[in-house]
């Protein structure tokens, strides 16, 4: 896809500075997820049972218990991976307890961010950096469409201050280099 002759192919990357008191302020990146067909290898969704309701007709349980533990189970997994794999795009970031090919790991992100010395605090500006990444909010949108107005008045404020020397008269004379058209 082209906008205006130009390939959009660059993902959003949301960057977070962590400062630090020694001055070794931890930098972390966040890119945004395009494609799911990794974890959807390693995590389908889960299918609802089969009941069978009167008359003999067979259709899914989507009330069944076991079924909503198994989904709560993969919406878990799945925002853990979101989060790891996001921030997977950060320079040397090695995980010491998460393994992004076992899904059995991926709820450690939270210790392990803490073990690090993470804050609550700081944590939660990372889920914020994961979600700003990977979503529109209504506040980026607005910024977009500021910085999209702003452009469009420069565009209008330049094309009609400058005024070019007029090619005739109001006679319909050609108008000679420096001779300036009376107004009516």
């Amino acid at each position: 896809m082209k906008i205006k002759g130009k390939k959009i192919s660059e993902r959003n990357i949301v960057i977070l500075p962590i400062p630090r008191a020694n001055g070794e302020d931890i930098i972390l990146k966040f890119a945004a997820i395009l494609d799911y067909s990794e974890f959807d290898a390693v995590c389908p969704l889960p299918t609802p049972p089969i009941k069978i309701v009167k008359g003999g007709a067979r259709v899914p349980d989507y009330e069944s218990p076991k079924y909503i533990v198994q989904v709560n189970e993969y919406s878990k997994k799945k925002t853990a991976w979101m989060i790891i794999k996001s921030m997977s795009v950060t320079e040397g970031l090695e995980w010491e307890k998460v393994d992004l090919a076992d899904s059995n790991t991926w709820s450690e992100y939270s210790k392990e961010l803490a073990d690090s010395g993470f804050s609550d605090m700081e944590q939660q500006r990372i889920l914020r950096a994961v979600l700003e990444a990977n979503c529109l909010s209504d506040g980026k949108i607005k910024e977009a469409m500021d910085r999209f107005l702003a452009g469009e008045v420069e565009a209008q404020e330049a094309s009609s201050s400058h005024q070019a020397e007029p090619l005739t008269t109001q006679s319909g004379e050609p108008a000679k280099i420096g001779e300036s058209v009376p107004q009516a």
